[in-house]
């Protein structure tokens, strides 16, 4: 089915949970895209801290529907291992 933000980008419903996901997604990535949401913090040196949602991230100027490496949406938090989540810690991708 055609997107209707981009009609050059097709959508596929994903069986596991009912949500429509581009159509050249690579297999199982929706299923690692619902585990990055259970995942809210990150220990890193021996502290907790919560993880930084896609749209929040310091300096990211107007975030687009879809994080452009891990396609995530706005709001939620990125597949583990995204070059574009930012480190809660010292905010840098």
């Amino acid at each position: 089915m055609p997107s209707p933000t981009n009609p050059n980008m097709s959508y596929v419903m994903s069986e596991t949970d009912n949500r429509e996901y581009p159509a050249a997604m690579v297999v199982g990535w929706p299923e690692r895209m619902a585990a990055a949401q259970q995942v809210t913090t990150l220990v890193l040196n021996g502290v907790e801290l919560l993880r930084v949602a896609y749209g929040s991230e310091n300096g990211l100027a107007v975030p687009k529907q879809l994080c452009h490496d891990c396609l995530v949406e706005n709001g939620h938090y990125h597949v583990l291992g995204c070059d574009v989540e930012e480190c809660p810690s010292c905010a840098v991708s």
